[in-house]
C-alpha cells in the first residue's frame, strides 16, 4: 500500500479477513502477506477484548480508517520487525470498537 490517506474517515468492513500477525492485545495486521496488509487498532476502552485475535485465523469487523498518531510505532507498540515502517508509510490504520470484532 502506498498510503491510506484517500480513505481517511471512511468506514472499513472486513468479512473473514486473514489475520496476518498479532502485535499486541489491541493491535494486529490483516492481509495476505507482510507487504499486503493493514494495521487494525482495537478500541477496548481499557477493558479486555471479547475476542482473542490469533494469527492465521479469519476475523470480521466494522471500523473506521483513522490517521496515525505522530509517534505511531511507540503509541501502538509496533517494532521494526513487526512492520513499523509499513505502518508509518501507510499513515493510517483501521480503528475497530471491540464490540465490532468477530471471529470468522
Amino acid at each position: 500500500a502506498d498510503g491510506l490517506a484517500a480513505y481517511a474517515g471512511q468506514p472499513a468492513e472486513a468479512t473473514s479477513a486473514p489475520v496476518e500477525s498479532v502485535v499486541s492485545d489491541e493491535g494486529f495486521w490483516v492481509g495476505n502477506s507482510t507487504e499486503d496488509r493493514v494495521f487494525v487498532r482495537l478500541l477496548t476502552g481499557g477493558a479486555e477484548s471479547p475476542v482473542q485475535v490469533v494469527a492465521g485465523r479469519p476475523i470480521s469487523f466494522s471500523g473506521t480508517v483513522t490517521a496515525n498518531p505522530p509517534d505511531v510505532e511507540t503509541a501502538f507498540g509496533v517494532a521494526a520487525a513487526e512492520g513499523a515502517a509499513l505502518l508509518a508509510q501507510q499513515g493510517h490504520h483501521i480503528e475497530v470498537p471491540a464490540a465490532e470484532l468477530r471471529q470468522g
